[in-house]
This record gives C-alpha cells, structure tokens and sequence, in this order.
C-alpha cells in the first residue's frame, strides 16, 4: 500500500480515510432506518408525556419498549429535536444576609448561647 499511495503521491492516512467514509452507511441502510424509527418512538412518547424529561423518556425507551441505548444519546436526540422540557425557576430566596452584622460599639460582639433557651 505504500508503493502505490507513493506512487499516486497521496498520503497513506488519506487512503484510510478515504476507505473509511467509503464503508460508511449511505441512506436508507438499517442502522439509519432504526435511528428513524428511534427518532420516531422519542418524537411520540414526548407528545405522549410533554412534562417529562431526557432521563424519564430513556427510562420508557428501555423498560417499556425493551430498547438497550444510551440515556445521553437519548438526551443529544431530544437536544437536536428542540423537545427539551423548560427547567423550573427556583423562587427568590427571601432573607437573603449580607455577612455584615451592625453594632453599637467596635468591642461589642453579638452571640447566642442556646443552652439558656
């Protein structure tokens, strides 16, 4: 192989790639008719339960339909496909302290002790 890649003055690893990409699937070749219909299956259990997200929809993908995949590509798909359910906003936290405690005079010091309650 190095005679000839020499020869046609093309670099050996571009070969391999070259020959890699050639192996690659091309449409409609299983793997990407079972991504399709995988896409599908996660298009319909996110209409089926809009409120849940990427790691209750792989939960439903492997227990309910006995699929063995990967919960983060799941989550890339559901990414992809702009089905993310929206996080919820934590309220306000009220009494929120600065750290700084006001006193009369500078050797006056505030404690609690809670054994005299």
């Amino acid at each position: 192989m190095e005679r000839v890649c020499s020869a046609l003055a093309v670099p050996r690893s571009t070969y391999y790639m070259w020959l890699k990409e050639s192996e690659m699937p091309r449409a409609g070749t299983p793997r990407l008719l079972a991504e399709n219909r995988l896409i599908q299956r996660i298009k319909e259990l996110c209409r089926e339960f809009p409120t849940y997200g990427y790691r209750r929809i792989h939960a439903l993908l492997v227990h309910k339909d006995g699929l063995q995949i990967n919960r983060k590509r799941v989550q890339r798909i559901i990414q992809r496909l702009g089905l993310q359910v929206k996080r919820k906003e934590k309220p306000a936290r009220r009494g929120h302290h600065e750290g700084k405690v006001e006193v009369l005079a500078s050797d006056l010091r505030w404690g609690m002790d809670t054994t005299k309650i």
